[in-house]
């Protein structure tokens, strides 16, 4: 029901008419393009495509330079973990000859072995004489008690 209202306003508008010699300004336009062919390179399309070739020579100089930047960088950074490599080698290089070194305490070489608040047992590893070659092992013995 609302529709056939709205329809009835709108028909009730007068009609818009075209002005005069709209119609052969229109076709008169069209005659003049047909009669002119456009250049190949027109100023917009030149200006565009020089636009977007600065721009793409913009962007390659810059990835070129970040390239060469960032492979600069990541050497310089290995140099440097090398040099901290080659420290901490020296150090512990350093480190395991002193502790290979015989130090000039007269307890060098002795093996504590435990005891008590009377006594210490420590044994000189030099002076324990070297196994029987007889020996056999408890796990070899059949004896029985």
């Amino acid at each position: 029901m609302q529709d056939n209202r709205l329809n009835e306003m709108l028909s009730s508008l007068p009609a818009e008419r075209a002005a005069t010699g709209f119609t052969q300004r229109v076709l008169a336009r069209l005659d003049a393009s047909e009669r002119r062919p456009e250049p190949f390179l027109s100023r917009r399309w030149l200006l565009a495509s020089t636009a977007c070739a600065a721009i793409v020579l913009a962007l390659g100089a810059l990835w070129l330079r970040e390239g060469k930047t960032s492979t600069e960088m990541h050497a310089a950074q290995a140099r440097e973990a090398l040099a901290e490599i080659r420290a901490e080698h020296a150090r512990l290089r350093q480190e395991f000859q002193s502790l290979s070194t015989p130090a000039a305490s007269p307890d060098e070489g002795l093996v504590y072995i435990g005891g008590n608040e009377n006594v210490d047992l420590v044994v000189d590893p030099e002076r324990v004489p070297p196994a029987p070659s007889t020996a056999t092992p408890a796990a070899y013995r059949n004896e029985t008690y």
